[in-house]
């Protein structure tokens, strides 16, 4: 992506944002209606996070052709910012010639500590998938 943070004013919708430098650093301002950050607008603030991760993934072949199969996924991880970290998936799959369809359960769950700007997240639901060879 290609950008000029030279103090570029950008207007969309009535809304302008400023795309400038500061400390070598690569800034946005964006102000809605009276210098009110908009609805639909954003914020950003600076994470340095590392995480280890160790996990496992593979299948589970059904019957004798081998073209039902149960998908598995695993990840656990930890870092400077996070607790601990983990996404799992589980579900049925079918090979076909052209490739893989999958559908899975699936969970990602990332939880820090204190009075960071995320503390606490989960995500789950259902995921469909095709892997094309």
């Amino acid at each position: 992506m290609l950008g000029d943070f030279n103090g570029v004013n950008f207007t969309y919708a009535g809304v302008t944002s400023t795309f400038f430098r500061r400390d070598g650093k690569f800034m946005v301002r964006t102000d809605g209606p009276e210098g009110v950050l908009d609805r639909s607008g954003g914020s950003s603030n600076k994470l340095n996070v590392w995480d280890g991760i160790v996990g496992v993934r593979g299948a589970v072949s059904l019957g004798d052709s081998g073209d039902w199969f149960l998908p598995y996924y695993l990840d656990i991880d930890v870092g400077n910012y996070s607790n601990w970290t983990w996404q799992g998936w589980i579900g049925v799959g079918y090979r076909f010639d052209w490739g893989d369809v999958v559908l899975v359960y699936r969970n990602l769950s990332y939880s820090t500590t204190g009075d960071e700007v995320l503390q606490d997240m989960r995500m789950a639901g259902p995921a469909l998938g095709a892997t094309f060879r």
